[in-house]
């Protein structure tokens, strides 16, 4: 019974390319690689999350939160293609991001624990992330007019 939610989600892939077939949609061989490629990444995130929550050490763990901040940074400047984006965008996100994990640690409402800083930051940078594109975003376009 351990497996059955697992397949349960490809009997409902498997409906979805049973009904792109019948509308004539033609992106069955697209959505049966997409869902393969999706488990591959998840049972991978699954190991590496795995080695993550074992972490032990307070730098350790927000030496990750620091990388996950670079890769936001990237991703800012993928999604905006402006040059400055991505220090300011790496600057802005470790201000955001440790200005509130740094207080919360100090007055001990976090934990230097992986399985609570390690969410809690990827919220943070996400939610900077968001932020930094949509300002940034909307900025240079009333900018350029």
């Amino acid at each position: 019974m351990e497996g059955f939610p697992f397949l349960l989600s490809y009997f409902l892939i498997l409906l979805s390319i049973a009904i792109a077939r019948r509308e004539g949609l033609g992106n069955e061989k697209e959505l049966l690689f997409a869902s393969l490629r999706t488990t591959v990444q998840l049972v991978l995130l699954g190991f590496f999350l795995k080695y993550l929550l074992k972490l032990e050490s307070l730098l350790e763990i927000l030496l990750v939160i620091f990388g996950m901040s670079v890769i936001a940074s990237f991703i800012a400047y993928e999604r905006l293609r402006y040059r400055n984006v991505l220090m300011s965008g790496l600057i802005s996100i470790n201000v955001a991001t440790f200005t509130v994990i740094v207080p919360l640690l100090l007055v001990g409402l976090l934990g230097p624990r992986p399985h609570e800083l390690i969410p809690f930051g990827g919220l943070i940078v996400g939610n900077s992330l968001n932020s930094i594109t949509l300002s940034l975003d909307r900025f240079i376009g009333e900018v350029r007019g």
